[in-house]
C-alpha cells in the first residue's frame, strides 16, 4: 500500500485492528524519515561550508544539490504521511489519546528538522550569491589588466590574436561557472519557498485539529534571498 496515495477529508477507523498496523508502520517511517532528514542536513552544512573556500569544487555543488533534491523530496513525503497518521483513528479513547501525543511529538520534532533544512538551505544560497559576485568582479577586473597589457606591450598582430583567443576562452569557462551557480541560486529559492509551504500546511493541521499548543502565532518570514532581491528591484 503507496502511502503517496491521496486521502480524503475524512477520518479511517480501526477495523478489527486493520488500520492499526498501519499507523504503526506510518509512524515508524514518520521517525525514520525525520532522523534521515537530519543526517542529510549535517551533511548539507559540513558542504555548504566549503562553498567559496579553496575545497570548493564542482563534485562539492553537485552533491550539495543532490543532498538539497532528495531532502525536500523527503520532506514533502513525511509531511504526507503525518497527515495520514492524523486521519487514522482508533476506537479505543486511550489509545486515541496516546496517538494524538505521539503525532504531536513526530510533528514538532518534523517541524523542528524541517526549520534546520531551510536554515542550511537559505546558507547555501548566500555562500553561492557571494561566490557569483566574486567571480564577476574578478573576471572584470582580469579582463581590464588584459585589455591594458595588449595595449602597451607591443606584441605582433598574431600574438595579440592568440592572446585574445585564450582570454575569450576562459572567459567562456568563468561565465559558464557562474550561470551555474546562479541556477543553483534560483532552485535553492524555490525550495525554500516549497519548503514555507510544507510550514503553512502544517500549521494549517495544527490549527484544523485545534492542538495550537502555543503556536498560534506560527509565522512564515519570506526567504532573505527573495527580500533583498525585491529591495533592489523596487
Amino acid at each position: 500500500m503507496s502511502c503517496r496515495g491521496e486521502f480524503g477529508s475524512h477520518r479511517a477507523h480501526d477495523d478489527y485492528g486493520g488500520t492499526s498496523s498501519e499507523y504503526e508502520r506510518l509512524s515508524k517511517q514518520v521517525g525514520n524519515n525525520i532522523q534521515q532528514i537530519s543526517n542529510n542536513v549535517n551533511v548539507m552544512q559540513k558542504m555548504v561550508k566549503k562553498l567559496g573556500t579553496t575545497e570548493d569544487a564542482m563534485q562539492v555543488q553537485d552533491r550539495l544539490q543532490k543532498t538539497e533534491k532528495t531532502t525536500k523530496s523527503l520532506a514533502s513525503e513525511t509531511s504526507s504521511m503525518i497527515k495520514q497518521l492524523s486521519l487514522l483513528e482508533a476506537d479505543d479513547p486511550n489509545e486515541q489519546r496516546q496517538r494524538k501525543v505521539q503525532i504531536s511529538r513526530l510533528r514538532d520534532n518534523f517541524m523542528s528538522a524541517l526549520n534546520d533544512f531551510q536554515n542550511v538551505q537559505r546558507e547555501a544560497a548566500e555562500r553561492e550569491r557571494a561566490c557569483v559576485s566574486r567571480a564577476r568582479a574578478a573576471s572584470h577586473s582580469d579582463n581590464l589588466v588584459n585589455f591594458g597589457q595588449s595595449e602597451s606591450s607591443g606584441i605582433s598582430y598574431d600574438q595579440n590574436q592568440s592572446t585574445n583567443i585564450q582570454i575569450q576562452q576562459e572567459d567562456e569557462v568563468s561565465v559558464e561557472l557562474i550561470e551555474e551557480r546562479e541556477r543553483a541560486i534560483r532552485q535553492l529559492e524555490s525550495d525554500i519557498m516549497d519548503v514555507n509551504e510544507i510550514f503553512r500546511d502544517l500549521g494549517t493541521m495544527i490549527h484544523e485539529q485545534g492542538e495550537m499548543i502555543g503556536k498560534e502565532s506560527i509565522s512564515f518570514p519570506e526567504p532573505a534571498i527573495l527580500g533583498k532581491e525585491r529591495e533592489v528591484q523596487g
